[in-house]
């Protein structure tokens, strides 16, 4: 029987014969790595890196001669070897099992951009101090958006305390002193926000050096009224279309539901064609670019997350989240998560004609993104992996498929380290390695501007000067577990009314509506445990019960099933169908 191998094993075991040799060593050398420093400068071999209480203390460039070692220093020799900075995932939503993953890749800092604040802060604050294996996390506080509908007060219960509604510049300020003095890194925003309410949301933050990002309807303007970080390729799409107002139709008519999150619009890129990706038109490329490049905005392209399924690497993709997802020693990612991580069923289950809108909308963002670093734009490989991906090797992803888009390695490189630090407003402390910042790296087997997919050939990944362990282990626990799930998960439906409740033997088709609470566009209705037709609009279903199901006498059940993960069938409602 062949031995199974288990990568970062052997370098797991040297790491802890150094450490055991010096228990009380603050100091850590490493030596004769050929040294690619996240600057963007060419590597240089033959380096001598010196971290001394967990920050760069010193860094000799090709004359090993002219290092100083610290006596009692522990050492690495990583001759052969390239030195990266520690990535950064800058778009994460931190969920319980996925610190291991995130180690284990090389990802070293995490910018979460949008969780129960109380508990991601609490997360941060252990890591800082040492009680919590896991990447070093910034975050933001609540996030901060417009009402659905004039006059609409109340937050969806699943957003309680996460959301928050603003509607003049003066409340906006408030809330966003609120954030900036709770110990916000970021402030999230989404698309229903006013123009002049977003202007003193980023005057606000910016006065405290923080920056603002989210999801935007224009680009332009967001970039214009300060915004930082746009989040996907949805917002350039809808400004460098012919005619915005078919896909701003779009967009109110989800605004209007009270149960949307202020995301993208998913599904309508199969119904509706929105995004409208295929429609982007080159011409107005280079426009925007000027401004956005002009405004120093950050461009976080998704490629990953939001065209998952749609890229050129499918089967190459699903191989390596399989690989991961396989290993015995984490048995303890839910069910629900792996099943969502494997799912393709947004993609397979459209019609030629769309997907093949679709894949040309990748083109055309591969286009935009490419022509916008060449102008001196920044993209961030931040993955947004909050179920469907695999954080940790999602970074490793991203950065390929960037490449693939037309940007050079050492540009790629530059989106998970340099580029994600300098958004984040941190690029004093870590992205790259310099005397003075934090003490994070990651030592390859080969060299990744010759091939971008070599960041994964880690040899050792080491975070504020200590070695870390990349072994997973099959009975890791989050000391804090999440309060509650994940609001991106499908929640358990419950349904309070059905209208009608009544039909006559053998009548042709009847619609009714359906009421309650956890629906959403993936919600469908059973009649007597049969899926029939349906709808979702504004945080109600409507469903068509057919003729052959109408031909029995009876009282039967109405319910609603939501697909995993999460997800399960609600309480049943009755439709009586009587005698003609």
């Amino acid at each position: 029987m062949r031995r199974r191998s288990f990568p970062g094993l052997r370098w797991a075991w040297v790491a802890t014969l150094l450490m055991v040799a010096s228990p009380c060593a603050q100091q850590l050398v490493i030596e004769g790595a050929t040294l690619i420093d996240g600057t963007g400068a060419p590597p240089v071999e033959n380096a001598t890196i010196v971290i001394s209480d967990g920050k760069f203390e010193s860094i000799v460039r090709g004359d090993a001669s002219q290092a100083r070692i610290p006596p009692g220093a522990q050492r690495i020799d990583a001759r052969g070897k390239y030195v990266i900075p520690g990535l950064i995932d800058n778009h994460s939503h931190f969920i319980d099992w996925q610190t291991e993953l995130f180690l284990a890749h090389g990802v070293t800092t995490v910018l979460d951009l949008g969780n129960v604040p109380e508990w991601i802060k609490a997360l941060k604050e252990a890591v800082a101090k040492g009680k919590m294996r896991g990447p070093r996390i910034y975050h933001v506080g609540r996030t901060f958006d417009g009402r659905p509908t004039p006059g609409h007060d109340k937050v969806p219960p699943e957003r309680e305390g996460i959301l928050v509604y603003l509607d003049t510049r003066d409340q906006a300020r408030r809330e966003i002193r609120k954030d900036i003095e709770w110990g916000a890194d970021c402030i999230k925003i989404y698309a229903r926000l006013s123009p002049e309410v977003l202007r003193a949301i980023c005057d606000e933050a910016h006065k405290a050096n923080i920056p603002v990002a989210g999801h935007t309807e224009n680009a332009r303007d967001a970039a214009l009224a300060g915004v930082d970080f746009l989040e996907h390729s949805d917002t350039i799409a809808m400004s460098t279309v012919d005619n915005r107002e078919p896909y701003l139709a779009v967009l109110r008519d989800r605004f209007k539901d009270p149960h949307y999150h202020g995301g993208i619009v998913y599904d309508e890129a199969i119904y509706r064609d929105y995004p409208p990706h295929h429609l982007m038109n080159p011409a107005k490329f280079d426009p925007l670019i000027d401004v956005l490049v002009r405004q120093n905005s950050f461009f976080n392209v998704t490629l990953l997350a939001y065209w998952k399924g749609f890229n050129r690497q499918r089967e190459v993709l699903d191989r390596e989240s399989w690989e991961v997802l396989s290993d015995p020693r984490l048995s303890y990612i839910p069910l629900d998560a792996k099943l969502e991580i494997m799912d393709y069923t947004h993609i397979d289950d459209l019609t030629p004609e769309a997907r093949a809108k679709l894949m040309d909308g990748y083109r055309k963002v591969e286009q935009f993104t490419k022509a916008f670093v060449q102008k001196g734009g920044k993209v961030v490989a931040g993955v947004d992996a909050v179920g469907q991906l695999l954080p940790g090797l999602g970074t490793h992803q991203e950065m390929w498929l960037l490449v693939q888009s037309g940007l050079t390695p050492m540009q790629a490189l530059l989106s998970a380290t340099k580029w994600s630090a300098e958004m984040m407003r941190k690029d004093k402390l870590l992205g790259t390695i310099e005397v003075g910042k934090f003490g994070d790296l990651v030592i390859l087997e080969a060299n990744p501007l010759q091939e971008i997919r070599n960041t994964r050939r880690i040899q050792m990944v080491i975070q504020g000067g200590k070695v870390v362990d990349r072994d997973y282990h099959s009975d890791y626990t989050t000391p804090i577990p999440r309060p509650y799930p994940t609001f991106y998960t499908f929640g358990q439906p419950h349904v309070t009314e059905v209208q009608p409740i009544l039909a006559v033997e053998g009548s042709p088709e009847v619609a009714i509506t359906v009421k309650g609470t956890g629906f959403s566009h993936h919600s469908v209705v059973l009649f007597d445990g049969v899926r029939i037709k349906t709808a979702y609009r504004e945080a109600t279903l409507t469903a068509t019960i057919p003729s052959d199901l109408l031909k029995r006498v009876g009282t039967f059940p109405v319910a609603v099933w939501n697909p995993r993960p999460g997800g399960g069938t609600s309480n049943p409602a009755r439709f009586i169908v009587k005698f003609r």
